[in-house]
Order: C-alpha cells, then sequence, then structure tokens
C-alpha cells in the first residue's frame, strides 16, 4: 500500500516567484551577477532579469544602485540595450530587459561556439561603441559577461545590464588619476576596465578559450587591471629609491 504524502513536502515548481517575475532558468552567471530568463507575470512576457549576487549594503547602498541603474536605464544608443524595468524585490536590486531583444553571446556560443571572424569583431566593436557612450555619460558596466552581449536576429550586438555590477570604490584609490576628483578616478578606473574586458572577450571569440583559464571575464579584467597598478606603483618606488639625492626634488628628501 503507497504512503500517504507528506503535507510538508514541496511539490517541483517549474519557477521561481521574485517580485512580479517568475524564474525560469539560469542564462549565465559570473562573481557578480547572475542572469535569468524570466516571465513578467503582469504581460506574460520574457524578460532578461540581471541581479547582483550580493545586495548593496545598507539603504545608501542601494539608493546608490538604483540610482546608476536608472540613469543607464535612460541612455538611448542602437548598442545598449534598452531597459524595460529596473527596481528592487526584498532588497536585491534587478535590471530587466525584453527577450524579444535577443539571445545572450553565451546562448550564441553554445550553438557556435567559434564564431567566424568578421562576427567576432563586429560584434566587439558593437559592443564597444555602447560602452563608449556609457562612458562619455559617467557610467560603467562593471561586470561585462558573454551574457551581458545580446545578439539580435540581424546579427547585431548590444550590451545589456548597465552597472548591474557592484560599484568598487577601491578604484577611486587606484585610478590616480593627476586633477581628478575621487569620483572622476572611479569612474575612469571601471571604464578601463569594461574596455579590458571586452578585450578578454574578443580573445574567447577568437581563440575558443578564456585568457587566464578564467571563465569569468570581470574578475580577470579586475585582476589584471589591478596587477599591472602594482607593477607601475612598484617601478615608480624603484624608480625613486635609485634616484641619486641630487635629483631628489625638495619635496621627495623630505619625505
Amino acid at each position: 500500500m503507497p504512503s500517504a504524502p507528506d503535507p510538508t513536502a514541496t511539490a517541483p515548481s517549474p519557477s521561481r516567484p521574485f517580485g512580479h517575475y517568475a524564474l525560469q532558468r539560469q542564462l549565465g552567471k559570473s562573481e557578480l551577477t547572475t542572469l535569468w530568463l524570466a516571465i513578467d507575470t503582469r504581460t506574460g512576457l520574457e524578460v532578461m532579469l540581471s541581479v547582483p549576487r550580493v545586495p548593496p549594503a545598507g539603504t545608501s547602498g542601494l539608493g546608490n544602485w538604483l540610482l546608476a541603474a536608472r540613469r543607464a536605464a535612460r541612455l538611448d544608443h542602437p548598442n545598449l540595450v534598452r531597459v524595460a524595468d529596473c527596481g528592487v524585490h526584498e532588497q536585491w536590486p534587478y535590471v530587466a530587459v525584453d527577450r524579444r531583444a535577443g539571445v545572450t553571446l553565451e546562448e550564441r556560443l553554445t550553438q557556435h561556439p567559434l564564431p567566424v571572424l568578421d562576427d567576432a569583431t563586429v560584434w566587439i566593436e558593437s559592443a564597444l561603441r555602447g560602452l563608449a557612450f556609457a562612458h562619455d555619460a559617467g557610467l560603467a558596466h562593471h561586470d561585462l559577461q558573454l551574457h551581458h552581449i545580446v545578439i539580435n536576429e540581424r546579427g547585431q550586438a548590444s550590451v545589456m545590464a548597465l552597472g548591474v555590477g557592484p560599484f568598487d570604490a577601491a578604484d577611486s584609490a587606484q585610478a590616480d588619476v593627476a586633477g581628478a576628483t575621487p569620483l572622476l578616478r572611479a569612474q575612469r578606473a571601471a571604464a578601463a576596465r569594461d574596455v579590458l574586458a571586452t578585450g578578454l572577450l574578443l580573445h574567447r571569440l577568437l581563440v575558443g578559450a578564456y585568457a587566464l583559464d578564467c571563465d569569468d571575464v570581470g574578475w580577470s579584467s579586475h585582476t589584471t587591471l589591478s596587477f599591472e597598478r602594482a607593477l607601475l606603483a612598484a617601478h615608480h618606488v624603484s624608480a625613486t629609491m635609485a634616484t641619486p639625492p641630487c635629483r631628489l626634488t625638495p619635496m621627495q628628501q623630505a619625505g
């Protein structure tokens, strides 16, 4: 005789609720962000929902995240995917774009692991155009990945989920640009990391393998840039130590 069903058991569900979205499946994940295929339960339409893996700390952190996300949502450029919605659910901020915008580059590579050279270069050029527009507006992506580049039905590439990655406060200290405010230094550092991430993505497209043996492009770009800055700092210290006292400035001698 079959045993009675457990009244406390939860039946398997094809989706997970997230506010007015139903999460269907994961489209991509990095150390900083996760991208979900979801259904907007208000309209029944599919969306791609990008969420940071760690929520911003405190009310001010969440407010700053939303401010940047809403600024990014107002940008209008052919190589930036239009934002359908951005908001917060139980302290988790998110950015949603219409699934009809296309498939992610990660999905595309699942079917075609090594694209032709012309496609790869055009996709990366398009992504750089979109990022340059965002950088000029004082915004950066912070976590550019294969799943954050969308290819539409005409084969054109656009960048989605600007600013969804957490803001790196260390950027303001590391990007030492003479005469720049801490905010400007941070923006320049984040933009430089976006560009480096784009180069790492190009390497993946052309070679069929990730640089540095790491599939998290955002993490690789951050690590590489930090390493380069450390080398530059070490070189500067070494050069100063090797400078004869007669060539030191009064400020250097006083230090």
